[in-house]
């Protein structure tokens, strides 16, 4: 089913929307301004990163309400849903067998995988930002000349 390029792109947008919707939710992206990350005494300070990220999926958890949800969050939850009917019916249409159950769920372990990888990267991104302040963006510099200046058979992996 995967070999099928819509579905993996439904499920890893769809996994990556959710991940997004979590932290609009949770009020990660509130606190992403300059002027946030930047404050000594801010949310971003927490000495430890698994801390940091503990506290914030427990915060996500706790404001997790479709009422108090902003339309913009709605139409995430709803693109997450659509991808999913899609991804159902195409394994459903397709298969009509155990196949279709099979491919059903790795939809399932695609969404959450991408959902968790999606949060894991932007509250290390935002909290290594934090940290290293204007270095970080030295740091990015310096990658992208690095991999600029590769050969074409030879690059790195990022």
């Amino acid at each position: 089913m995967f070999s099928i390029q819509i579905c993996y792109v439904l499920a890893a947008s769809s996994g990556m929307a959710l991940g997004l919707t979590l932290l609009m939710v949770g009020g990660v992206l509130e606190a992403a301004t300059l002027s946030e990350i930047w404050n000594i005494s801010g949310h971003w300070h927490e000495s430890r990163a698994l801390e940091m990220l503990a506290n914030s999926l427990h915060g996500m958890i706790d404001k997790l309400s479709l009422i108090q949800m902003s339309p913009a969050t709605l139409g995430l939850v709803v693109f997450i849903v659509g991808a999913a009917i899609v991804n159902a019916a195409v394994a459903i249409l397709g298969w009509r067998s155990i196949a279709a159950i099979r491919g059903f769920s790795v939809h399932c372990l695609l969404v959450t995988y991408y959902c968790a990888a999606t949060i894991f990267i932007v509250l290390m991104a935002l909290w290594v930002v934090h940290w290293l302040n204007f270095w970080a963006f030295l740091i990015l510099l310096v990658a992208i000349e690095i991999r600029r200046r590769e050969e074409g058979g030879t690059r790195l992996s990022f």
